[in-house]
This record gives C-alpha cells, structure tokens and sequence, in this order.
C-alpha cells in the first residue's frame, strides 16, 4: 500500500473512531478545558500534562539562557539570540492575555520570532546562514475552504534562507505541500486529546522502552537486539484495508522494526490499550543510537515517534507542526478576520472546541519546544 490509498479507509476509520470520544489513546484522564472570555479555566490535568512544563516554567528557562548563550557567538548573534526570546515572550504573554479572536497572530509572532533565536544558536549554522529573512511559507484557499482543515499550507515555493526551511533544515524536518488538517494531525496534544478530525491516522506515536522478551529459542534474536513499546491508534485495528506493517511504513524513525516472531508482514494490530512490541536486531541499531535515535522526546517524559506527511521522506519535527498550524491559523484570523470568528464560533462550529483547544495548549506546549530546540541545535 502507498501513501495515497489513504483515502480509502478514511471515511470507515471516522465512522469508527468517532463511536470513542477519547480519541486514539483513550486510557488516558481528561476533561474539556471551560473557557470564559477566551481565557482558559482548566479543570484536570491528565498525566501527560502533569510531566510537561508549565509556561511560566519554560518561559523561565529560556529567560536562564540569555545571560549565558548556548554557544559562542558574535555580538551581534547573540544579541539577536537575547532580543528575539524577549520578544517571543512577550508575544505569548500578549496571547494568554486575549481571546481566540487574536491569539493566533501573537502566538505565531512569537513562535516566529523564537526561531530567529533557535537559527542564532545553530551551530551547523555559519555567519552566513543564520539570519533569517521572510517566512517561507504561505496558506492559500483562506477565503474558499468552508472546513478549517483543508487551508492549504504551501511549503515548495518557500527561499532556502527564509525561516521555515532554514529551520527545517537545522531540526531535519520536512513538511511537503498540503492541508491544515494533514500537520495539525502531526500535534500530539491535539490528536491524543481533542483531534480536529475523526479521520486523522497518521499521528504521533508514543514509544516507550520495553524489556526484550527474547530467548535462544526465539527467532535466533542475538544479544543486543533492543525493544520498544508503540501505542497504536486503537480504532485502526478494525480496518482491514490498513496493516500494520504498511501504517508503519509512515514512520522513517522506526524503519527495520521486527517482530519477535521475525514476521513483521504477519504483524496483528495489538488488542484495544495493548502496545505493540517492536524489535531491531543489533546491526539496524548502528547510527541511530539506540532506542532514542528512534524517538524524539517531546514535552516532559512522552517520546515519540513523527509521521511523515504525503510523500516526504522525513517525518515531521514537532516544533514545525506547531509552526505550520499557527501561521495557517494567524493567516486566517488577518486576513479573513469574519471567517475567522464563525470558525471559533462554538455555537455554530462542531471543530471550534477542537481550535480552543489547540490555541489553549500552545501557550505551554510551544515555549517548552523552543527550549528543547535550542538544545538540539546547539
């Protein structure tokens, strides 16, 4: 199967999947977010959110590293590196401070202006390569898609020096032309909690370290084989048109996965709330470090493995999905400001709880992103 007979199964798995409110990873502990004046008032926490950071947390970090810049660098660098995480603070600060209406245009600016610091402290990045000029990246189709999720994002036309493709670049990611809907999948937090679209399937997946069941009586398995734990989209596994073995293949990260069996074409989607136990022999190990050259770790203790979007050869950073999604959203909210509102209109939108609740866990989420990406890049 190829990435384009997608399509096939999209319209059963949304039949299947919107019989379970909780989404793909219904094990977990949540409640909607109530929100008044487009100021958020959380009720619970699910265990996710309880080992991420909060944004005051995140937002001091980055404040830590101003005085002491990750790398050497000119005065003139790190002076971009300090000014632009003042300034990207001081947009998130704006956004928590505003409704839905506007928190898309602050969220972005700040995210924006938080890569020009993220470029500064690339180390792979030269004197000439580390400023940053333009976006790179456009949304069209914002004044014709009746559905928020088929804006189109468009990434080809994008200059090799301009912010989201020196940034793709730096943190190896990639983001082909596509929809809303097809990055906003790749947002963990929005398709293990409240997904935009019941038909989201390739998504973020948690991967977890497991114990190798392997003896000398199974498959031949040699010492150092590793192991790792894959929650799987639960409704997945009653679609037929869809194995396992073809679903991974979306996963660059994961490539020579093994069963313990030695069958992977044989692999069964796991039982509801079961993960599916992965294998690598020794050798498919060389290069990736490990288990965590196969998984990127996102916010707090989750560690995940990317998709890839259409036919991108590299999975999704998660920063750049966040990225992508809000200028989509901040595109829409300035330049077709009354479509904006009916889309967050709750009374109006069944999707408008969806996009309140991305704008919501943004405030968070991104700032912690930024730090982990100083770090990476450095």
């Amino acid at each position: 199967m190829v990435v384009d007979a997608a399509a096939c199964y999209r319209e059963r798995f949304a039949r299947l999947r919107c019989c379970s409110r909780e989404g793909f990873l219904g094990r977990r502990d949540r409640r909607d977010d109530m929100t008044a004046g487009g100021h958020t008032l959380p009720m619970v926490q699910s265990g996710f959110h309880l080992a991420a950071r909060e944004a005051p947390q995140s937002w001091r970090e980055l404040r830590r590293r101003r005085s002491s810049p990750p790398v050497r660098m000119p005065v003139a660098r790190a002076q971009t590196f300090q000014s632009a995480l003042e300034q990207a603070e001081q947009q998130f600060r704006a956004a928590a401070s505003v409704g839905y209406d506007s928190r898309p245009l602050n969220l972005f600016y700040g995210l924006s202006q938080a890569g020009r610091a993220v470029a500064a402290a690339a180390s792979r990045l030269g004197p000439d390569d580390w400023a940053l000029a333009g976006h790179g990246i456009l949304a069209r189709r914002l004044d014709t898609s009746a559905d928020i999720g088929q804006v189109a994002i468009v990434t080809s036309s994008g200059r090799v020096g301009t912010s989201f493709h020196r940034l793709s670049t730096v943190l190896d990611s990639e983001i082909p032309d596509c929809t809303l809907g097809d990055v906003w999948a790749c947002i963990y937090e929005s398709s293990a909690f409240e997904p935009l679209d019941s038909a989201e399937i390739f998504v973020p997946l948690e991967v977890s370290a497991a114990v190798p069941a392997i003896n000398s009586g199974q498959a031949n398995w040699h010492a150092g084989a590793s192991s790792a734990n894959v929650i799987l989209p639960k409704a997945l596994g009653s679609t037929p048109m869809l194995t396992v073995h073809d679903y991974l293949a979306h996963y660059p990260a994961l490539r020579g996965w093994d069963t313990v069996e030695r069958q992977p074409s044989a692999a069964v989607w796991p039982e509801e709330g079961q993960p599916l136990t992965l294998y690598w022999e020794a050798i498919a190990e060389q290069g990736m470090k490990g288990l965590d050259g196969r998984r990127v770790r996102y916010r707090g203790q989750t560690y995940l493995a990317m998709p890839t979007i259409g036919r991108a050869l590299k999975p999704v950073h998660p920063l750049m999905a966040w990225w992508a999604v809000l200028f989509g959203l901040s595109m829409l909210a300035r330049y077709q400001p009354d479509r904006w509102t009916a889309m967050i209109n709750i009374d109006q939108n069944p999707k408008a709880i969806a996009i309140e609740f991305l704008l919501d866990e943004a405030l968070a989420a991104v700032p912690e992103l930024i730090d982990q990406a100083i770090d990476a890049v450095s």
